[in-house]
């Protein structure tokens, strides 16, 4: 008896350690002193007020940033991140994501392919494009002000099944 009874206690163990390690989401709060090195998220609404992410993968769920940091962003499957403010280093949609921009500071490229939606909401718009007639790829960028008159300068790279709103 005692055998089985170790055994069953091992393996709860086990249980409990793995889960409690694994940065897995299906929603919840970010705030001020939390720290991630990698967030993969399926599903369900996270808010984010504060506190650092390296990595932060939304799958089919929701992402509302208005404060902290994330240094990448990857949005697929219908991720949706909503972003008013913080810094993000670097923005990636891909299959039918969408991205919600307005305000904040993106430091690094926003790319997009397969069927993404990325609205920029602002004023004084000036895209400055090229687009590849070889790929259909458009690369540049786009300078404006946020509705708060922060100025930005976002540097994009879409494919040509990609929609950009201005």
């Amino acid at each position: 008896m005692k055998t089985k009874l170790g055994f069953f206690t091992l393996v709860l163990l086990v249980s409990f350690c793995t889960n409690s390690m694994a940065d897995e989401w299906s929603g919840g709060l970010i705030q001020d002193g939390d720290n991630y090195d990698s967030i993969d998220m399926w599903g369900g609404t996270t808010i984010m007020t504060g506190g650092y992410v390296g990595s932060f993968y939304c799958n089919d769920g929701r992402l509302l940033f208005s404060d902290g940091e994330i240094n990448y962003y990857s949005g697929f499957t219908g991720g949706i991140f909503e972003m008013s403010g913080g810094i993000c280093n670097s923005i990636s949609l891909a299959c039918d994501a969408e991205a919600y921009l307005s305000g904040g500071q993106i430091n690094g490229t926003i790319s997009g392919y397969e069927g993404i939606i990325c609205q920029i909401t602002g004023y004084s718009l000036t895209p400055n494009l090229i687009i590849d007639e070889n790929s259909g790829f458009q690369s540049g960028t786009i300078s404006g002000y946020w509705q708060d008159g922060t100025a930005f300068n976002l540097k994009i790279s879409f494919d040509n099944s990609s929609q950009y709103y201005l």
